[in-house]
């Protein structure tokens, strides 16, 4: 759930947030299913908002074997909310600074 379109961004390296490949947009009243790999360290960027609050960042963590995650992140004036579940349970996520990237293959955070 957002209250703006949501844009969503996967890292092939998560490492350094490398190889971006973006989903297509997500409007608000659209839920949209994605496949991680498990075990594997994901790190991830999404977008939401409009002029006066624009939220981007790049977030990190661990998928689980057999969990379904749900994602919702929104814009308030002046900040910027975002959490995942799994179930009922909040999932704790890394924020990793974002970096400027000169291509779709750049670094866009740090390790």
């Amino acid at each position: 759930m957002t209250n703006g379109k949501l844009g969503l961004a996967f890292y092939e390296i998560s490492k350094n947030c490398e190889r971006r490949k973006s989903l297509p947009i997500i409007k608000p009243s659209e839920e949209v299913t994605h496949v991680v790999l498990a075990d594997q360290e994901l790190s991830f960027q999404y977008s939401v908002g409009f002029s006066e609050t624009y939220c981007l960042l790049n977030l990190r963590f661990l998928p689980e074997d057999g969990h379904k995650y749900v994602f919702n992140a929104k814009s308030e004036l002046f900040s910027c909310y975002w959490e995942m579940n799994d179930a009922t349970k909040k999932v704790s996520m890394e924020k990793r600074e974002w970096l400027r990237g000169d291509t779709e293959n750049s670094a866009f955070c740090k390790d």
